[in-house]
């Protein structure tokens, strides 16, 4: 049975600040995507966010000045906290929403346009507001840098691998 909608995220080749999954009704994949079977927009607000990618360039492993995205090593060991509220879940899809809506906003862009040094300011600030919301997930405080990230996504993860 063929898949209504995946989500699905290519090998990042150079050393992008976010990585770029796509939301498509019918996209035909190659060996080098990952695709995600999911009808849920909450899991490409966190494939998405900084969270993610902060996660993605600690563990992957590398390809040319870039990462090596593997859905084995990255995003099946992408730790979660066991309970997200309904509420958050649902202000991530809403802006997980927002982020594509901003995209489609450029046609004339493709993902490596978009996400280059000139990204629109309007898809950035999308973005901010994507990560702020996926930060709340793990923390109640702001994150300082992306170190603090990173240590708490290795203190669940060691949790989650002990349990």
């Amino acid at each position: 049975m063929p898949l209504k909608k995946y989500r699905n995220q290519n090998n990042s080749k150079e050393d992008f600040k976010y990585l770029k999954p796509i939301f498509q009704m019918r996209t035909r994949p190659s060996d080098l995507l990952n695709v995600v079977a999911s009808p849920d927009i909450f899991y490409f607000g966190l494939l998405s966010s900084k969270m993610h990618m902060v996660w993605a360039a600690a563990v992957s492993g590398r390809f040319g000045n870039g990462i090596r995205y593997s859905s084995k090593i990255c995003y099946n060991t992408f730790p979660l906290p066991s309970k997200i509220s309904n509420d958050l879940k649902e202000k991530i899809r809403i802006l997980s929403l927002e982020v594509i809506e901003e995209r489609e906003k450029y046609p004339n862009k493709n993902l490596g346009d978009l996400y280059s040094e000139d990204m629109p300011i309007s898809l950035r600030e999308k973005h901010q507001q994507l990560d702020c919301a996926v930060d709340s997930i793990f923390s109640k405080t702001s994150f300082i840098d992306d170190s603090e990230r990173l240590k708490v996504l290795f203190q669940l993860y060691n949790k989650a691998v002990k349990d």
